[in-house]
């Protein structure tokens, strides 16, 4: 594969795709969903950030030696992770589990500090929170990309489909930095890869075309994650391989369609900006809001249940981290100096 030039523009669509994922990823973990919406949102979202990671990986990137591959993922995701993991872990040290589930979990004080250097969602009372997974996780499938790089195509095709089955059927294998699940997430890197390398081609498909990918690609994701169970890749919980690749990859099609189809938007391009943010974030807001329900406004826990309820915290939440990525707060400031733009080429 010849590679292509690097860009320095934005890929407009790309800021779509990361907006809408990641509210589907806040309001997936309302607690406020029906079970249909959840399995719907559970079906496709995070391939879809998976994919996205794939599509800004660029053929220079993967064609960097080792060392310099590692210090970039270092730079980009293993820094943060744990400037993320530790603030998490200080705010459940001191105040999360000593209410909710967590107080009568009686967590040991040590798991989930020795969980953040094992670097898994999947093992009981190891990361809080677990949504932390998806770091080690994008990590280790980056690096088997870049492994898999170096063979020949029918061979690379043959290998990743061996390791996500492997993955698929990991059951309660728990590996550390989350290598079960890299192996599933690895045919989605490639996939947005792919289709980055080919992007003006999609660029030409008419408006109506887009709609009708859209429209058919949201069907069948709806369709194939009903009859299928909960997705959940951090416990690697597939169901039916195939019904979860079909949601998989019509969700992100219907997704990436809409995208293209969508004008191009500030606010979207900063809430994009934010996911490295928001992914990590989100659950401790969540846990700040039940406070402030239950002994704010005296409301019970299942309050948050409530489907309108949900919908106002994902707005409060993604809104909340759009101000806090404006320049001059600490949080961001720190991460300037680790995380480079999100979606440019990673060159």
């Amino acid at each position: 594969m010849t590679p292509i030039p690097v860009q320095s523009t934005r890929y407009d669509a790309i800021d779509w795709t990361k907006t809408l994922g990641i509210i589907l990823v806040i309001y997936g973990h309302s607690e406020a969903l029906s079970p249909y919406l959840e399995k719907a949102i559970y079906g496709f979202h995070m391939p879809l950030f998976f994919f996205a990671s794939g599509f800004l990986t660029s053929d220079k990137r993967l064609t960097d030696n080792f060392s310099s591959f590692v210090r970039g993922l270092a730079r980009r995701l293993i820094k943060p992770y744990f400037i993320f993991a530790i603030i998490n872990y200080l705010f459940w040290l001191l105040l999360a589990r000593h209410f909710g589930a967590d107080k009568d979990n009686a967590i040991p004080v040590i798991s989930p500090l020795i969980g953040i250097f094992y670097g898994s969602g999947s093992g009981q009372d190891l990361l809080q929170p677990m949504v932390l997974w998806f770091f080690p996780c994008l990590t280790s499938s980056l690096l088997l990309m870049w492994l898999t790089r170096r063979l020949k195509l029918v061979i690379r095709i043959a290998v990743i489909t061996a390791l996500m089955i492997c993955g698929m059927h990991a059951g309660n294998v728990i590996l550390p930095w989350e290598i079960e699940g890299a192996v599933v997430a690895l045919p989605f890197l490639w996939t947005g890869h792919g289709v980055r390398n080919h992007w003006q081609s999609f660029e030409k498909l008419s408006k109506y075309k887009l709609i009708a990918v859209t429209l058919v690609g949201a069907s069948l994701a709806w369709t194939c994650s009903q009859a299928n169970i909960k997705i959940d890749m951090r416990s690697a919980a597939y169901g039916s391989p195939l019904l979860f690749l079909f949601a998989s990859l019509n969700g992100i099609g219907a997704i990436l369609a809409l995208s293209q189809i969508l004008p191009q938007s500030r606010i979207a391009q900063k809430i994009s900006e934010c996911t490295i943010l928001s992914f990590p974030l989100h659950s401790m807001g969540y846990s700040l809001l039940a406070g402030f329900y239950v002994y704010i406004l005296h409301q019970p826990p299942s309050f948050r249940n409530e489907p309108m309820v949900g919908i106002i915290a994902t707005i409060i939440l993604v809104l909340t981290f759009l101000i806090v990525s404006k320049p001059g707060f600490i949080i961001l400031d720190l991460l300037n100096r680790y995380v480079p733009p999100t979606n440019k080429p990673n060159a």
